[in-house]
Order: C-alpha cells, then sequence, then structure tokens
C-alpha cells in the first residue's frame, strides 16, 4: 500500500530521529520505561507530522522559506499530498516527464 511505504519512509528518515531524541532526553533525566516509551511515540508523531508539513509546503509554501515550489513532484518523489490526492480522486498519477506509474 502506497500511505504505508510512505509512513515508514517517513519514520525511518525523519521522525526516527525526533523519537530516539526524545526518548535519549527521558532515559538521561531518570524516567521509567513506561515514560521513555510516551517520549518516544511523542516525538515520533512530531517527526511525522513535521515531514508531512514539510510535503505539503511543496505545494503550497513559498520560495523564501527556502522550499522551491514543486522540487518534490519534479523529481518524482511520492509524498502525502500526491497519496492524499490520488486516493481521493482514484486516478493513476505519472510524475512530470517520469513515465512511470505511481
Amino acid at each position: 500500500n502506497l500511505m504505508n511505504n510512505y509512513l515508514e519512509k517517513t519514520f525511518k528518515k525523519t521522525a526516527s530521529l525526533f523519537a530516539h531524541t526524545c526518548k535519549s532526553v527521558a532515559y538521561t533525566s531518570g524516567a521509567n520505561s513506561i515514560d521513555q516509551d510516551h517520549c518516544f511515540n511523542f516525538g515520533k508523531y512530531i517527526g511525522m507530522s513535521f515531514q508531512i508539513i514539510d510535503d505539503c509546503l511543496d505545494y503550497i509554501g513559498t520560495e523564501d522559506i527556502g522550499k522551491p515550489l514543486m522540487a518534490d513532484l519534479i523529481s518524482g518523489l511520492v509524498t502525502a499530498p500526491i497519496i492524499f490526492a490520488s486516493e481521493t480522486k482514484k486516478k493513476i498519477f505519472y510524475p512530470r516527464g517520469r513515465g512511470k506509474r505511481i
């Protein structure tokens, strides 16, 4: 499933850094294992949210924030907005100039 692949990639690429950092802080402050797990999940969801927002900025952001518009789309990256649109419209999307089915 496209969404599951995206979420797994997003966790490995971005959210895991947030998750493990939050858990490490909890560990070094002496938190018990349950609280460490809560901190891990907190970091995970912050990281996932961060990446999804970053992916959306590819379509609605401005270049003055340092993210060129449509860069992900032009590169053929399948990100959250494309997945949401494809599930909503039930169409097949092709990245520009790539000719590959997503």
